[in-house]
């Protein structure tokens, strides 16, 4: 066992010493091509990393675009999407979800044309620098490797000769056998080193080549996002006209322009609805407004209002009111509008001194809303007016339906106790003096219009309560309570059909 351990040692140290030997092949080559050759290495590895992670970027495979399209996962939700679209039929969202099939199955083919193109371009190229050019200078250096080691032993032996006692000569065959063994080591070496050099130096040239294509690289992927843009560009403005073209809309959290817009009124038509719908009630029964309805019946009135389904047959007053209040709540910007906040908080800090001042404030700046605003204001007043003459029994007056009604109106992050108190005591002066602020018969009112005195001589009779309001421009007489009601509900049944 000693002996065997004895022998494997020997061969470890010779081995190690061959290794030394060997390598002195790198450490002997001129300090330029030593710098290039570290440098080579570094491209070496650093381009394998790139190619492998650059392979398994790419979603498609093939070298065939039309099987290189089928395969892309854009083309298998493109697909679905069209699936979806010919289910639905001619809905808004089949027409979107058609839409959008289409687009995203031009991306897969543009995204198909730029893989194959990176594959030609970067990959192959990538690849064959790798097995072929720098594959074979790593061969051609272990042949040198070998060639040094070579010629180390023949040296080697030389000088073991040489070094032979004077009385113990080598015989002249020897000699001459190991010295043309040495010169012909030393020639292969030097041949091998000086193809080895030139290589090396025609596979770092080849850098320039390899970073070329990365930049073509760069400008295929610019094409592909302008043909994506492009194509995108002319899709989304088609599918948002589909979008707003449609009637088919959540009324509530939607901006009360839009949605009146839409529908093609200038009233809002959950304000509409909502208030023909208590119109039964106001005179009867207590509390409307105040007291809350079933949050499970508001959020129930609430869907089949998004829903465009005008039924209130199993809902109670107070789900209807709180559904409004819910209503006015969501709006994106409310009925008195964020940007006239501080103005509206201003106008109902004046004292009652001011009483004069106040009011025709309050008037001049309500004909300074936009349309929208100051029209759907007006319908709720004039409806809310209304219902005070049954405050006696409903025991909702002006102040009460104020107070709960007011801070649905004016929504804002700021808003203390204070300004909520002022601003529904604001809210409380228009609906009792409603006909003064929205007079019947006016004219268009413009910014040089002056508001009409306010005082007892007026009059404060409050007309007929009308289902909807003109615009500014043509706001006449209203038409009655049960004419226009009865118009509506007939439109609901129609509706329900």
């Amino acid at each position: 066992m000693k002996k065997v351990n004895k022998q494997l040692g020997v061969l470890q140290r010779a081995g190690a010493e061959r290794l030394g030997r060997a390598e002195k092949s790198v450490e002997e080559l001129p300090e330029s091509l030593t710098i290039v050759q570290q440098h080579h290495e570094s491209t070496r590895c650093s381009s394998e990393r790139v190619h492998k992670k650059l392979t398994a970027s790419l979603q498609g495979s093939g070298s065939e675009y039309e099987k290189r399209v089928r395969k892309l996962p854009q083309t298998a939700l493109a697909n679905c999407l069209h699936e979806a679209s010919a289910e639905l039929g001619t809905t808004p969202l089949a027409q979107i979800m058609d839409q959008c099939g289409d687009v995203i199955q031009r991306i897969a083919m543009q995204s198909a044309c730029f893989e194959l193109l990176v594959e030609q371009q970067v990959l192959n190229p990538l690849g064959q620098f790798l097995e072929q050019d720098a594959g074979a200078l790593e061969k051609l250096f272990k042949k040198l490797q070998k060639a040094r080691l070579e010629m180390d032993t023949a040296a080697g032996k030389v000088h073991k000769m040489e070094k032979r006692p004077a009385g113990t000569p080598a015989p002249e065959s020897e000699e001459k056998r190991l010295r043309l063994e040495l010169d012909s080591t030393e020639s292969k070496f030097n041949s091998l080193q000086n193809h080895y050099v030139t290589d090396l130096l025609e596979v770092a040239a080849k850098e320039h080549s390899l970073a070329t294509n990365f930049v073509l690289m760069m400008e295929d992927q610019i094409r592909y996002h302008n043909e994506c843009l492009s194509r995108l560009n002319q899709t989304v403005p088609r599918m948002r006209e589909i979008v707003d073209s449609t009637p088919f809309r959540p009324s509530f959290g939607t901006d009360l322009a839009l949605h009146c817009t839409v529908n093609a009124r200038p009233v809002s038509v959950v304000i509409e609805s909502c208030c023909a719908a208590l119109l039964p009630y106001i005179d009867n029964e207590e509390g409307i407004f105040r007291l809350a309805g079933s949050v499970t019946q508001v959020k129930k009135l609430k869907a089949h209002l998004d829903f465009g389904m005008l039924d209130f047959t199993e809902c109670s007053p107070h789900t209807i009111s709180g559904c409004l209040k819910l209503y006015l709540r969501e709006l994106p910007d409310p009925l008195f509008t964020l940007e006239r906040y501080e103005t509206w908080r201003a106008i109902s800090l004046l004292s009652e001194a001011d009483h004069t001042e106040k009011m025709q404030s309050t008037y001049t700046h309500l004909h300074d809303l936009p349309d929208v605003h100051y029209v759907n204001i007006r319908y709720l007043m004039v409806f809310l007016n209304k219902m005070t003459a049954f405050k006696d029994i409903t025991k909702m007056g002006a102040s009460n339906l104020a107070l709960v009604i007011g801070p649905n109106l004016f929504q804002t992050a700021d808003a203390d106790m204070q300004d909520t108190g002022t601003l529904c005591q604001l809210v409380e002066s228009i609906i009792t003096h409603v006909d003064y602020f929205f007079p019947e018969g006016e004219d268009e009112v413009t910014d040089a219009t002056p508001p009409p005195s306010f005082g007892t001589e007026t009059g404060l009779d409050m007309p007929p309560f009308r289902p909807s309001v003109p615009a500014k421009s043509s706001r006449g007489p209203a038409d009655g309570v049960q004419h226009k009601a009865s118009k509506l509900l007939g439109r609901v049944k129609q509706k329900i059909k």
